[in-house]
């Protein structure tokens, strides 16, 4: 198991010099967002700590299968997904977005993108 965990992976000052009104922080597994509400999910180095979990700002640690169901719940139908991880197997992400329903999942340059049918 990889348990490589360092306060340093999560930088909570990523959003300086950022419009705030842009800036949503909640949990990736939990966002609070109503089903279908969302029309792109997009992450870049995002740190998925493969295997088998990731690692909020408060420490809290979830599944990546809860990561992927919050994914599918809250996007719209035609929505898309497109995660570029900075620490994870990108092969089982696409499983495991696959798995949640998500479809047309594949890893293209190292992005691994998939769209809610």
């Amino acid at each position: 198991m990889n348990l490589f965990v360092q306060e340093a992976m999560i930088d909570r000052n990523f959003a300086a010099g950022v419009d705030s009104s842009l800036v949503v922080r909640r949990s990736a597994h939990d966002t609070g967002y109503p089903d279908g509400s969302v029309d792109a999910v997009y992450a870049r180095y995002f740190p998925i700590q493969f295997d088998e979990f990731i690692i909020d700002v408060t420490g809290g640690r979830a599944s990546i299968e809860l990561l992927a169901a919050e994914i599918c719940r809250v996007l719209r139908p035609g929505g898309e997904v497109a995660f570029h991880c900075s620490s994870c197997d990108q092969d089982s992400l696409s499983r495991t977005f696959a798995a949640s329903g998500l479809v047309g999942v594949r890893v293209v340059n190292g992005i691994v993108i998939g769209m809610k049918p």
